[in-house]
C-alpha cells in the first residue's frame, strides 16, 4: 500500500501571529507552553466526495487572519453556504465545494504550497475497522492487540494512528500487525503534531483542577480517520493500544451489535485490569494475556468508549471525540452489553508510573475477570 501522506500547513516561527489559548493563565502548568500547539494551522487538506477539506485545531482568533486569504474569503458558518466552517469542540474543518487547485496561497499566516491529498474511503469501504491512537507502544503490544480484535470481535481493518514514535517506523508498526495478521487491511498515518496540555489535577496548577480545552490531536485524529478515510466503514471502534472489549451479556462481535442497534452506536464502560500475574515478569515482556484480574471491585469504571456505523452522524452537527460523539446524547447508545479491560500493565507511562509497586495486588480468586480470562482463551491468546 502507498505511503499516507499529509499536507499540513503550520505557520512559520517568523510570523508574529500564533493560536490564542483559552485556558486561564492561572490554570496552566510549567508544561503549557511547550505542550500546547500554538502553530498548526491545519493537520491535513484533503478530498472527501465533491469537497475538499481544510482541517485541523480550532482556529480561535487565526479565523480573521485566515479570511484574508482569497481561497477563504467566501467560507461562512450558516449551514446551507456553498463554502462551510465548522468550529467543533477541539477542532475545525473548512468545506469548499469543488476540487481545490495545487497552488500557492499567500496571506498574513505565511505563504503555502497546497498539495490536496485524495480520499482515503475507499480503503475501508463496507469493512469493520479499528481506530487508534498511539505512541511508542511496544510492537508487540500492538500485534497482540490487533489479534485480539481479529479473532474476538472479527476486525477486518486497522487504522492506526502514529504520534511521533522514534522507536520504529510507520512500516514496521504495519508489518508487526501483518506478521500475526496477515488478512487485515493496515493502514498507519504518521501523525506529529503535539497532543497537547492534559486537563484535570495533572495538567492544572497549584493542585487547582484544569479544564480538558488544549489536547486538539486526538480529537484532530478522530475528525481526520472520520472524514479521510472512514466515510464508507461498515463500524469503526475506537479503541487504545491497552483497551481490549469484552462481551459482558453477548456473544456478538462488538461490531455486529452496534451494526444491528437502531441508532449504530455503542457507548459502553470500562473496567482496570490491575498488576497482578502468575507470571515472574522477568522472563520476558509483560503481554495483555498476562493479566486477568481487576484492580479493584469498587470504584474500578473507566469513562466511555464507543463503536459506530459512520453513516448515521452528520458532518455538520456531530464530532467524533475520545469518549463520545458530541452533539449525540450517550444515553441513546449507552449499553451494558460490553465493557472494555484497560490494561494498567500494558504502558509506557507516558502519563504516570502505572506499574507502581505500592499500587500492586495479588492473584485472587475474588478480582480474577473470568470473563477476560475466557476471551484470552476461545481466541487461543
Amino acid at each position: 500500500m502507498d505511503e499516507i501522506k499529509l499536507s499540513s500547513c503550520t505557520i512559520s516561527d517568523e510570523i508574529d501571529i500564533r493560536r490564542v489559548s483559552e485556558r486561564p493563565l492561572a490554570l496552566r502548568n510549567d508544561r503549557y507552553d511547550e505542550d500546547f500547539d500554538w502553530k498548526t494551522l491545519f493537520y491535513d487538506t484533503y478530498q472527501c466526495g465533491r469537497f475538499t477539506v481544510f482541517q485541523g485545531p480550532p482556529l480561535n482568533n487565526l479565523y480573521s487572519y485566515l479570511k484574508e486569504y482569497s481561497l477563504f474569503q467566501n467560507v461562512s458558518g450558516f449551514l446551507m453556504a456553498k463554502h462551510k466552517i465548522n468550529q467543533r469542540h477541539k477542532a475545525c474543518d473548512i468545506w469548499i465545494r469543488g476540487r481545490v487547485k495545487n497552488d500557492n496561497i499567500s496571506g498574513p499566516l505565511g505563504d503555502f504550497r497546497l498539495n490536496i491529498q485524495p480520499s482515503g474511503n475507499h480503503i475501508f469501504a463496507n469493512k469493520r475497522v479499528m481506530l487508534t491512537l498511539s505512541k511508542e507502544n511496544n510492537l508487540e503490544w500492538i500485534a497482540d492487540w490487533a489479534e485480539f480484535y481479529q479473532k474476538v470481535h472479527g476486525v477486518e481493518a486497522i487504522l492506526f494512528y502514529d504520534n511521533g514514535s522514534t522507536s520504529y517506523t510507520a512500516e514496521e508498526i504495519r508489518r508487526a500487525i501483518l506478521r500475526k495478521c496477515p488478512s487485515l487491511t493496515v493502514v498507519v498515518v504518521v501523525w506529529p503534531f503535539k497532543y497537547g496540555p492534559q486537563g484535570g489535577v495533572s495538567g492544572g496548577k497549584d493542585g487547582n483542577v484544569a479544564p480538558w480545552d488544549s489536547d486538539f490531536c486526538q480529537t484532530g485524529v478522530l475528525q481526520h480517520a472520520r472524514f479521510r478515510f472512514l466515510q464508507n466503514a461498515k463500524s469503526v471502534l475506537n479503541c487504545d493500544i491497552d483497551e481490549l472489549v469484552v462481551g459482558e451479556k453477548s456473544e456478538q462481535s462488538i461490531f455486529e451489535y452496534t451494526e444491528k442497534r437502531l441508532l449504530g452506536l455503542s457507548y459502553f464502560k470500562g473496567l482496570w485490569i490491575g498488576n497482578a500475574t502468575e507470571k515472574h515478569m522477568e522472563s520476558g515482556i509483560r503481554r495483555h494475556r498476562d493479566f486477568n484480574y481487576f484492580s479493584s471491585l469498587e470504584n474500578n469504571s473507566c469513562p466511555n468508549k464507543w463503536c459506530i456505523v459512520p453513516k448515521i452522524t452528520n458532518r455538520h452537527y456531530h464530532t467524533w471525540s475520545v469518549h463520545g460523539i458530541k452533539g449525540m446524547k450517550p444515553f441513546f447508545g449507552k449499553t451494558d452489553y460490553f465493557k472494555y479491560r484497560h490494561f494498567k500493565a500494558i504502558s509506557n507511562g507516558w502519563k504516570y508510573d502505572r506499574l507502581d509497586e505500592s499500587n500492586r495486588v495479588e492473584p485472587s480468586e475474588k478480582l480474577l475477570d473470568r470473563k477476560l480470562k475466557n476471551a484470552f482463551s476461545s481466541a487461543d491468546i
